[in-house]
C-alpha cells in the first residue's frame, strides 16, 4: 500500500511563468503534469497526515522548497487523486470530466497535450487544496497575490516584455469559480507565455483547471478556453 501511495500524488496547481534555471532543484515526482516534492520518512516512504492526506512541501515560484521563519520546511496537505479514465481526447474521474477538441491528446498522467507542441501546451485539472482554515475567496486572493509576485519578478528581469493579467468570476456547473488569465509578449509582440488558471469551490475544497502554453508554443488567440470549459467541463 505504501509503495502505491508513493507512486501517486495530487499536484498543486501553480501557473509558474518563469524562465529556465541551471541551479539544481529538489527531486520531484511528476503527477498530473506538475512537479511535486513529497514529504518522506527516513526510509523514503511517503508521509501521510492523520486523516490520510499526503504531505508535500510548498514550493516557491522557481520550484524550491519554501522555508518557514523558524527554519523548517513549509508543508501543505493534498488529497490522493481519484482514478482517471482516459480516452483519446477525454479525461474523467468520479468528480469531474472534460473532453477537449480535435488536436488534443489525453495523457495517462491526467492532462491534455496539444498535438505537435512538444508537451509545452497543456490542460490540467484536479484537486487543489482542502479549505479548512481559509475561505475560498481568501484562497483565490492568496494565489493571485502569488502570481502577481511572479510577474513582478519577471518584469524586473525582462522590462522590455509586456505583462497582462485579467481576473474574472463565473460559475462552473453552479459552483463559484475564479479565473486568472496571464499573458507575456516580447518586444516584437510575440506571445512567450500564456496561461489561464481557474479555481472552483466544490464540497468545501478547491479544484483547478489550467491551460498553459510555455514559450507561447501552441497558443491560439482564437481558442476561447474559458468559454469552452464553461460548456464542456462537467462537475458530477
Amino acid at each position: 500500500m505504501t509503495k502505491k501511495i508513493i507512486a501517486i500524488a495530487c499536484a498543486v496547481v501553480l501557473v509558474v511563468l518563469v524562465f529556465a534555471s541551471c541551479t539544481k532543484k529538489p527531486k520531484t515526482t511528476t503527477i498530473n503534469g506538475y512537479d511535486y516534492v513529497l514529504v518522506t520518512d527516513a526510509e523514503g516512504n511517503t508521509v501521510l497526515s492523520s486523516d490520510g492526506m499526503l504531505r508535500a512541501y510548498v514550493l516557491d515560484e522557481k520550484g524550491y522548497i519554501v522555508t518557514n521563519t523558524d527554519g523548517s520546511n513549509a508543508e501543505k496537505l493534498v488529497s490522493l487523486p481519484n482514478d482517471v479514465a482516459v480516452g483519446d481526447n477525454s479525461l474523467g474521474t468520479a468528480e469531474y470530466s472534460l473532453t477537449m477538441p480535435k488536436g488534443w491528446t489525453a495523457e495517462p498522467s491526467g492532462k491534455f497535450i496539444k498535438d505537435k507542441t512538444d508537451n509545452k501546451c497543456s490542460v490540467s485539472m484536479g484537486f487543489a487544496d482542502k479549505l479548512e482554515e481559509i475561505t475560498f475567496d481568501e484562497y483565490v486572493q492568496k494565489n493571485r497575490s502569488y502570481q502577481e509576485g511572479v510577474i513582478e519578478q519577471l518584469r524586473q528581469q525582462h522590462p522590455e516584455y509586456k505583462y497582462d493579467a485579467k481576473f474574472e468570476e463565473l460559475t462552473l456547473s453552479g459552483h463559484p469559480t475564479a479565473v486568472g488569465t496571464y499573458k507575456i509578449t516580447d518586444e516584437k509582440g510575440k506571445v512567450t507565455h500564456y496561461a489561464v488558471q481557474m479555481y472552483y469551490y466544490y464540497n468545501e475544497q478547491a479544484y483547478y483547471v489550467n491551460y498553459v502554453c510555455v514559450d507561447g508554443a501552441g497558443y491560439d488567440e482564437s481558442f476561447d478556453f474559458v468559454s469552452y470549459i464553461q460548456e464542456h467541463y462537467i462537475i458530477k
